[in-house]
């Protein structure tokens, strides 16, 4: 399995504020959305949303975390609001970007991609780039490489589209990730796959798997959050999608699996296993009087195995 950020060199030292030999907080504790690992050189950081940035978590075994320290704060970017969701964190050629979603300070303002540069995955980050594309709302923005060539795969959303219905698109960047190049394309959109009809396509994450590029995404079946699996025809990101009869995770697929959840990534463990996180439930956007609409958002860990006809996951 191949992905960005799978094997990283650790080159600068966790910050001298956390305290690497005392880990308060189980991974339970941390209420979280959109998680998302990248295991530097051994040690794992959890970047998640806060009330005026980014922010993050550090462990070394997956078990026991940090209390959380700041990697970008909001006064370090220009038109932008401290409404941050969904932060990634990828190395690329010798740096560590962010991108993360926001909402610009306008008014009648779109959801907007952004982008910050740092020499280190603790920060501090830099913004270079925010992009409103084709004035539509786009999030959950994740970075690819194709034949050297960076993408930007993103989730355009359904709440500007004249049908209704959202789409997973992509758009090629320059090399330093500062400017679009060319005109954005659809990868696939939302009701493509035969378990729904729901408008939602969001949180892309791009993976090879036996010389298969595939993505793991989410969107909502019966009113759930889910994970899908999808697999390009070609290899590339312009191939023809198609989608698995059944989600990667959902609510009740399982015996165990007893809440929804979504927004997936993938991460290399120590032992050079593959691992799945994201967060369960769904809280904020269940129904009035859903017995989960309650309990606290965390993450979750689950095994990741590959199979001829892609992955399968296990819990921890």
């Amino acid at each position: 399995m191949n992905f960005l950020n799978s094997e990283i060199t650790a080159t600068v030292p966790v910050p001298g504020s956390v305290n690497c030999l005392y880990y308060p907080l189980k991974l339970k504790e941390i209420h979280i959305r959109d998680p998302f690992i990248l295991n530097y050189g051994g040690t794992y950081i959890l970047y998640k949303s806060s009330p005026d940035g980014v922010s993050c978590h550090v462990s070394r075994d997956l078990e026991n975390w940090s209390e959380s320290f700041h990697v970008y704060r909001d006064g370090d970017a220009d038109n932008l609001t401290d409404r941050f969701w969904a932060p990634e964190v990828h190395f690329y050629k010798g740096h560590y970007y962010l991108i993360t979603s926001a909402k610009a300070k306008t008014k009648n303002a779109r959801d907007v991609i952004f982008i910050a540069k740092s020499v280190s995955p603790f920060g501090r980050f830099i913004k270079i780039a925010s992009f409103p594309l084709e004035n539509k709302d786009v999030i959950d923005g994740t970075l690819w490489i194709e034949d050297d060539t960076p993408y930007l795969v993103y989730s355009r959303c359904f709440t500007t589209e004249e049908d209704g219905v959202g789409k997973i698109e992509a758009v090629k960047l320059s090399d330093d990730l500062t400017e679009t190049v060319g005109a954005p394309f659809t990868l696939f959109k939302a009701d493509d796959p035969c378990w729904t009809n729901d408008r939602v396509a969001e949180a892309p994450f791009m993976f090879s798997s036996n010389g298969k590029l595939c993505m793991i995404w989410s969107n909502y079946e019966n009113g759930y959050y889910v994970v899908g699996l999808s697999e390009s025809d070609n290899g590339k990101l312009n191939g023809n999608w198609s989608h698995g009869k059944t989600p990667l995770y959902a609510k009740n697929l399982k015996k165990e699996w007893i809440h929804d959840g979504g927004h997936p990534m993938i991460f290399m463990k120590n032992d050079h296993t593959f691992a799945m996180t994201f967060h369960t439930p769904n809280g904020c956007f269940l129904k009035d009087g859903d017995p989960d609409k309650d309990i606290p958002e965390t993450a979750v860990l689950f095994n990741v195995t590959e199979t001829e006809n892609g992955i399968e996951i296990e819990i921890f």
